[in-house]
């Protein structure tokens, strides 16, 4: 019976998704159209059929890759909406450009425009819909890191008795011992067609972080996914490297002579850092301190840090300091996307005072990953247990969407510099 009413359930969201991005997909041609031209040019119909499809398709795959986006917490879904109908259509634009068909660009840019306004719109709604819901938390096991979580009207049930007529879903510790009468109030919330969701699944949801309350070796299966897939994995990274090996050298260069203008000194530094299995390497970097201030001796870098240099500070910002580590991913010993690597010394001391610290040696390190990109530099151990939170969802929720995101999410930390230091 509970599976026949989760099936009822995921068939109604699924078809109330189809539905929209259905009537979408039939609005789509009709007011681009009457925008650019007035009307449907049913005369030219042969020539710009391979147009109109296109827009259509490309409308229906980046609505399809917002659903499996939807899924992941943190996102900030104009600029991922914006993102993927943006690459959809640019597929679309060299299509039409290489097969010599009809385009317009004035009837691209609207059908693109109306795309991202339509995804994003079906998006909010199901939110919405979310946020009007009365969330109630059965008082059993660990559920008090959900009380600090904005944006969910909670209801606390302290006794198996307690009404559910108002309740939109029920949120409980799975990993907890209930009584009799507590399985009997989950069953009756069942029968009622109430969702019963998992404490740590929905932690995990609404904030991109796992809590170390929650942590189960058996949970991290993104790990020997990742692992069992690290050769196509570090193809990956090798095509990305040498899509952009020509942008990455000139940057490098423009840095290089940026460098030895303001400073005296190298233009790299090496220092130490632990990565793969807890296997130490040394990573490459461009130099943003005075001299006496890169050497291997391990520091925490202050936002206000005098030792970082004019030319430092702005290379800090823009992230293009990192630009080196390619060469670390080109040898193996990075991937693109991953935890951020540490220095020994601070492994050594947040592997003793911070629980499953050493987790993150099972992946490669990245020069980006999704702690970095929504929470930015940790300077100490208080906010590297927080950061780790952030590195252990993406060890059990690993894959290339998420890596994909984490890429588009990066884009958008660079343009704006934040979390820096």
């Amino acid at each position: 019976m509970n599976a026949l009413l989760d099936t009822k359930r995921t068939l109604k969201a699924h078809l109330w998704s189809t539905l929209w991005i259905m009537t979408g997909l039939v609005l789509l041609v009709p007011i681009a159209s009457a925008m650019t031209w007035s009307a449907i040019i049913v005369d030219s119909w042969p020539a710009n059929s391979t147009m109109l499809i296109g827009s259509m398709l490309a409308m229906a795959v980046a609505d399809i890759g917002m659903r499996r986006i939807a899924r992941l917490p943190l996102l900030r879904i104009w600029s991922a909406a914006l993102s993927l109908v943006l690459l959809s259509f640019l597929i679309l634009a060299a299509t039409l450009l290489l097969t010599r068909s009809y385009y317009s660009r004035s009837y691209l840019l609207i059908a693109a425009t109306f795309s991202v306004v339509w995804v994003v719109a079906g998006h909010w709604i199901k939110v919405w819909r979310a946020q009007r819901m009365v969330w109630g938390i059965v008082e059993i096991g660990c559920v008090e890191p959900l009380r600090t979580l904005d944006g969910i009207r909670w209801t606390s049930l302290c006794n198996p008795s307690a009404e559910t007529a108002s309740l939109g879903v029920v949120v409980v510790d799975m990993t907890a011992l209930l009584s009799p009468d507590w399985a009997r109030f989950l069953t009756n919330c069942r029968f009622r067609n109430i969702p019963i969701l998992n404490a740590c699944r929905v932690y995990e949801a609404l904030t991109g972080r796992v809590h170390p309350e929650w942590v189960h070796e058996g949970d991290l299966v993104g790990v020997r996914i990742a692992r069992s897939m690290s050769l196509l994995k570090r193809t990956f990274d090798w095509c990305i490297c040498l899509a952009f090996a020509p942008v990455l050298l000139l940057l490098t260069g423009l840095c290089a002579v940026a460098i030895k203008l303001d400073s005296r000194g190298p233009v790299f530094y090496q220092q130490d850092r632990v990565g793969l299995d807890n296997q130490t390497f040394r990573v490459f970097k461009l130099r943003t301190m005075v001299m006496e201030g890169e050497g291997d001796v391990a520091s925490f870098a202050d936002e206000w840090d005098g030792r970082i240099t004019r030319v430092g500070h702005i290379l800090r910002k823009s992230r293009l300091d990192e630009i080196p580590q390619f060469w670390n991913v080109i040898r193996g010993e990075m991937s693109i996307v991953g935890p951020r690597p540490e220095q020994r010394v601070f492994v050594d001391q947040f592997e003793e005072s911070i629980p499953f610290y050493a987790l993150r040696h099972l992946v490669r390190p990245g020069i980006t990953g999704w702690a970095q990109v929504h929470y930015g530099y940790a300077a100490d151990e208080i906010e590297n247990r927080r950061k780790l939170e952030f590195d252990l969802f993406y060890l059990k929720r690993w894959s290339f969407m998420l890596d994909t995101m984490i890429l588009m999410r990066t884009i958008a930390v660079v343009l704006t510099g934040r979390g820096a230091r």
